[in-house]
């Protein structure tokens, strides 16, 4: 396939301007731009500890970093980083930075100012996965001389972790295999052993995340401990933020905060136009009908509850224009289910413990009808597997919120209207190859209604060549959309990219089939992956030219995390599939609002800086 490349010549690193000397002190990223000097990027690198040479490969256009544990060639001095790291120096930090600039980079260039003081000390790099920590493990082997570099993850044999963590100065694994070493007291972990501890998508730090528990035990039995969190998507609620730098110990003046717009890192960024597409939404007879019987219970359900609470839910709920309720905030409504079970605990009386039981039960069917709901909006097909699953689940392992589900007059009237239109998956032989033909070709009709696909074989057909990576929320829109481009484009090489499930009938991707695909897609021998949220955080898609949501998403993480999926190396598109007048289109408002939010954070850390 032929890509557009941008022209690596185009960043023009800071002429000379005759400032000779600035002192060894903290040194904001903003005066690096005032002073215009690469000679300061070359103090700045000494005071650290690193010399510089300038690029031949680039016209001599780019200043390199040197080091006698750096490979050549492999880092570019750059003034964010190199402020970065002068700005953290020897204290605990956080660094939030779009992906794609080089986090990890920032990581290196720490790692080898540690182990040069103290080469007898580890450095532990955790990341919330095992394919994450495969890539920083590939990065750092290739950026780093004479430094022995190995990963521990849930796969790694128990015998070879101790020797593993012995034989090695930087180790990278995932928190949950470090947590339950530490809790064995194997001596993988060992608080006393590590010198630096670099947090990947530390955002993840809440709650009882195994990054929380470690980040305690680490402060609280190596005190000269040097922790460093890295994130490209901090959570759009300044007061958690505060709350995690609060926990890893950093100094306001510490939060490394740069935004993609900034002028110190424009020159390091590719273009990323994103375009909204408003589509109108065609329901068959079906799917309307369907949609107000769902909407009508669910309505029901949440008003027993809020009577039942006596509490107002409309913070947790979203609504139509009729003032129905058609979905459930996802987050609040979790919460909602703390505030019962409190009340339980707390009540002495039976009767009233047996209430809010059954609130239980009431808060449970709201979240299935929700699904259903959700599935619906998406398609036909999605609910009927929805359906299915719920049903062959609850025969092998019955649940009261389910079987109450399954067998409500709403839940049985959609499973036969989808059997008549010969959507229920199932194994059927029908007489007679021309009837499964018949069958087949009305499914793909059915399918095939929904003005997204046609969007997505329209924007494909527009961007001849490229490569282009799709998210969506459910496998079933996975398995969807899949087959509706295999159809549509039989010439250009489509594939899935999801995780391993449980699914009755999805058994999805174990990690060794999607490091084949990963590997595949980045070589350029597959055209189109179609992914879940499992392609969302971290992973390098180098050569990404099209990005397209087949749906928006509100949560403001996983949005920065999908658009970062794209133009990391080259310029890149991103499409958001929106149906007009729905509750996708308060999604993506919400989503942009908080992204503003995010933004307004990060210039309240900038502002610390000063």
């Amino acid at each position: 396939m032929t890509r557009i490349r941008k022209n690596p010549n185009q960043v023009d690193l800071f002429p000379f301007l005759g400032k000779e000397q600035i002192p060894y002190q903290f040194l904001r990223q903003d005066d690096l731009i005032k002073a215009n000097n690469p000679t300061i990027l070359e103090q700045i690198a000494q005071h650290l500890g690193f010399s510089t040479q300038t690029d031949p490969k680039n016209n001599g256009l780019t200043l390199l970093l040197q080091h006698p544990f750096l490979a050549p060639g492999t880092i570019e001095a750059r003034p964010y980083a190199l402020s970065a790291v002068n700005q953290i120096y020897d204290d605990n930090g956080i660094v939030i930075l779009a992906t794609g600039l080089g986090k990890t980079f920032i990581a290196v260039l720490q790692i080898i100012r540690v182990l040069k003081k103290q080469p007898q000390k580890k450095v532990l790099i955790l990341a919330p996965t095992k394919p994450l920590c495969e890539q920083h493990y590939h990065t750092l082997k290739s950026a780093l001389v004479d430094l022995s570099v190995r990963f521990i993850t849930g796969r790694t044999g128990q015998k070879k972790r101790l020797k593993l963590w012995q034989d090695h100065q930087i180790i990278i694994a995932t928190a949950e295999t470090i947590r339950e070493e530490i809790a064995k007291n194997s001596g993988v972990g060992e608080a006393a052993d590590v010198r630096l501890l670099i947090i990947d998508e530390v955002h993840h730090l809440t709650g009882d995340h195994a990054y929380a528990h470690l980040a305690k035990y680490y402060r609280d039995y190596q005190p000269a401990i040097q922790i460093i969190g890295l994130t490209a998507s901090p959570d759009p609620d300044i007061q958690k933020l505060e709350k995690l730098r609060l926990l890893l110990d950093v100094k306001p003046s510490c939060v490394v905060a740069k935004f993609d717009t900034d002028q110190d890192i424009i020159p390091y960024t590719h273009d990323r136009l994103i375009k909204p597409i408003f589509l109108d939404r065609v329901h068959t007879g079906i799917q309307k009908i369907l949609k107000q019987k769902f909407v009508t219970v669910l309505t029901k359900e949440t008003t027993i509850l809020a009577t039942g609470l006596q509490l107002d839910l409309s913070r947790y709920l979203y609504f139509n224009q009729e003032k129905q309720v058609v979905g459930l905030k996802i987050k609040s409504w979790n919460s909602l289910l703390g505030i019962i079970q409190e009340r339980i605990t707390q009540t002495t009386e039976e009767n009233e413990r047996k209430k809010y039981r059954h609130l239980l039960m009431t808060w449970a069917l709201a979240m299935r009808w929700r699904t259903a709901i959700d599935r619906l909006n998406k398609g036909l097909t999605e609910l009927a597997r929805f359906l299915r699953r719920q049903m062959i689940e609850d025969a092998q392992h019955a649940k009261p919120s389910r079987t109450m589900f399954i067998q409500h007059d709403t839940t049985q009237i959609a499973m036969y209207a989808l059997m008549s239109k010969h959507l229920w998956p199932m194994d059927y032989s029908p007489a007679g190859t021309r009837k499964i033909v018949a069958i087949e070709r009305e499914q793909r009709a059915i399918a095939t209604q929904d003005r997204k696909l046609h969007a997505i074989k329209y924007i494909i057909n527009d961007h001849p060549g490229s490569q282009v990576l799709i998210f969506t929320q459910y496998r079933d829109s996975v398995t969807k959309i899949v087959n509706f481009l295999n159809n549509e484009f039989p010439r250009l090489i489509t594939h899935r990219f999801t995780g391993i499930s449980s699914q009755i009938d999805d058994p999805g991707m174990t990690q060794t089939e999607q490091k084949e695909v990963r590997k595949n897609y980045m070589k350029g021998e597959l055209d189109i992956l179609v992914s879940t949220s499992i392609g969302e955080e971290g992973l390098d898609f180098p050569a990404v030219d099209v990005l397209i949501f087949y749906e928006p998403i509100s949560d403001v993480r996983r949005y920065i995390q999908r658009l970062g999926r794209t133009a990391r190396h080259t310029s890149g598109i991103v499409y958001i599939l929106i149906y007009k007048n729905s509750e996708e289109e308060t999604l993506h408002f919400a989503s942009q609002a908080k992204g503003r939010i995010v933004k307004r954070i990060i210039q309240y850390y900038q502002s610390l800086e000063k």
